[in-house]
């Protein structure tokens, strides 16, 4: 009896069983098979995708402008153009710094055009003008200047009156000076090479000319010169530098064609109708060039040097002449 009570109280237990009502209703059996074989273990998830990059940040905006610095200033100068390239303060007392720098500790300003004259006398004396015009210096002249480069009392009057009236300091003006001293050696230089290209086209076309009577032509010519000039006159119409009409053919063959004539006519009873140089002015001509070392003569290298030489051989036959015999 107890087992049949047993057995009507089974279903009314396994009714009672929470889990029985349950589980149907997920979706599951309630009751599991030992010998189902076990289930697979969950599949490991994707890898996530990396995160995307954020998108770039918007550039910052300008901050809201703001009033001028100049809105401080009064307004008798906070409109004047001169601050209009100025951004700051800052940047205004830099320029200011900087034009400090260049006017000196000594606040040296330059005079306006219509500043006193005791103002710009002030002005040019800071920048080392002398005081007075008799102040500047005149350089002499160094040793070894062509003789050609002079410096008179007029020039140097006139030069310190322009130097003073200019306002010129004093190392201005020595610098000056120098500078015109160079040109000058160089104008004499390029003036010295064209004279002697000159002179020796001159030759060349005579001696094409002449043939072997050049030095006799050239000789007559300076004979008549010295006879009936002066030295001067030689100087300047025979002379080796310089632009002389020696340079010029037309002007020599004048003097050879005037001597030839002289040479033809008596000069009066008993005169010499020889235009060379008596033994006296040869002998002087040749103690002229000895003593003169700048002549060509003395110049192994000169291109005048065999013209020379050959001048000074005429010069040797006038001036000690072969005696002649006497006659019985």
């Amino acid at each position: 009896m107890f087992k049949m009570f047993t057995d009507n109280l089974s279903p009314v237990l396994d009714n009672l069983n929470p889990l029985k009502w349950l589980m149907p209703n997920f979706g599951m059996s309630y009751i599991v098979d030992p010998t189902d074989p076990p289930a697979d273990p969950p599949a490991d998830p994707p890898p996530a995708d990396p995160p995307a990059d954020p998108p770039p940040a918007d550039p910052p905006k300008d901050p809201p402008p703001e009033g001028s610095w100049r809105d401080s200033l009064e307004d008798d100068v906070k409109n004047h153009p001169g601050l209009e390239k100025y951004k700051s303060v800052s940047d205004q007392v830099r320029s200011h710094l900087e034009l400090e720098k260049k006017i000196g500790l000594k606040g040296l300003l330059v005079p306006g055009k219509d500043a006193p004259q005791k103002d710009v006398d002030k002005f040019q004396i800071e920048l080392g003008r002398p005081e007075a015009k008799e102040g500047y210096e005149i350089p002499k002249l160094p040793e070894g200047t062509d003789d050609r480069i002079q410096v008179s009392e007029q020039t140097e009057v006139l030069w310190k009156d322009f130097a003073f009236k200019n306002g010129i300091s004093q190392d201005l003006s020595k610098s000056l000076q120098a500078f015109d001293l160079e040109r000058q050696k160089n104008a004499l230089i390029q003036m010295d090479a064209a004279d002697k290209e000159d002179k020796e086209k001159a030759e060349t076309a005579l001696r094409g000319e002449w043939g072997d009577k050049y030095e006799e032509n050239k000789a007559s010519a300076i004979a008549l010169v010295k006879k009936l000039g002066s030295d001067e006159a030689m100087d300047e119409l025979i002379g080796e530098l310089g632009n002389r009409p020696a340079n010029k053919p037309a002007v020599l063959k004048f003097l050879a064609n005037m001597a030839s004539k002289f040479g033809e006519d008596k000069l009066g009873e008993g005169g010499d109708s020889s235009l060379t140089l008596t033994p006296a002015q040869a002998a002087a001509e040749i103690q002229k060039i000895r003593m003169d070392l700048k002549d060509p003569y003395h110049d192994e290298n000169s291109p005048l040097r065999k013209e020379r030489v050959n001048y000074m051989e005429s010069l040797y036959k006038m001036a000690y002449p072969p005696k002649k015999e006497a006659t019985v």
